[in-house]
């Protein structure tokens, strides 16, 4: 999976909802069903409208929605939730739809995969990817402090030994994959800060899903290894493959 950075929006339109990868078959795109689009707003802000003491835009609605997959024989049904609110359109020439309502999802269930997880990726590791994609819609901060958690079973995985921190496995990771361990102290950062202070940058944490993407691409699908092989054999046949 190439960089989607682009889907991954605070808000969007109600009528133009990013088409996010399936996390089911991971490879359709979810699309809104039609007719699944439902929102409400409290009693008291109905009645802060009635007596206009807020106007329209100023009010919050909540909404719920189903996404499906747009392959067939999938079919996967995402719900989302989230707060809602109107917003007036830059464009002034659409005087009569002056106004359209912005999404501002809470949650996915099941959330699309921000990364691509490779299908030789343990069972186990693949339940810690599923969860922070899920918490990324709902809490950035503990999605952060997941990825930190992600870092640890690789580590486990790979069999380095248990030490008294993360940093010290990593560094010891150093000797055998520098160029990951370096990738891996960025996310413990990025997780140390989740844990502490319970919070994080939307772009940081996709900046984390990036790296990672890289990491577990190459240490459980052996990509370089696979595309290096690729291109000895196109050499050594000269072209003619």
């Amino acid at each position: 999976m190439a960089s989607t950075r682009e889907l991954w929006g605070e808000t969007f339109s109600k009528d133009e909802i990013p088409p996010y990868p399936c996390p089911l078959c991971n490879r359709g795109t979810l699309h809104c069903v039609p007719d699944s689009f439902r929102q409400k707003i409290s009693r008291d802000v109905e009645e802060q409208l009635e007596t206009q003491w807020i106007d329209p835009p100023d009010a919050v609605h909540q909404f719920n929605l189903f996404l499906q997959c747009g392959i067939a024989k999938c079919g996967a049904i995402v719900s989302v939730q989230g707060d809602s609110q109107l917003v007036e359109r830059d464009n002034r020439e659409f005087v009569e739809d002056r106004y359209f309502y912005r999404l501002a999802p809470q949650g996915m269930y099941p959330a699309p995969p921000l990364a691509a997880v490779p299908k030789d990726t343990p069972k186990l590791l693949k339940k810690e990817f599923e969860t922070a994609f899920a918490l990324f819609w709902i809490d950035l901060g503990a999605c952060a402090n997941r990825l930190r958690i992600i870092v640890e079973k690789i580590l486990d995985h790979q069999r380095v030994p248990a030490a008294r921190d993360l940093a010290t496995r990593i560094a010891s990771f150093k000797n055998s994959e520098p160029d990951h361990a370096t990738m891996f102290d960025a996310l413990r950062f990025v997780g140390n800060i989740g844990s502490h202070e319970g919070k994080a940058s939307r772009d940081t944490v996709l900046d984390c899903f990036e790296l990672l993407q890289e990491a577990i691409g190459e240490l459980f699908d052996q990509r370089k290894s696979k595309l290096a092989s690729m291109k000895q054999r196109i050499v050594n046949a000269k072209g003619r493959v």
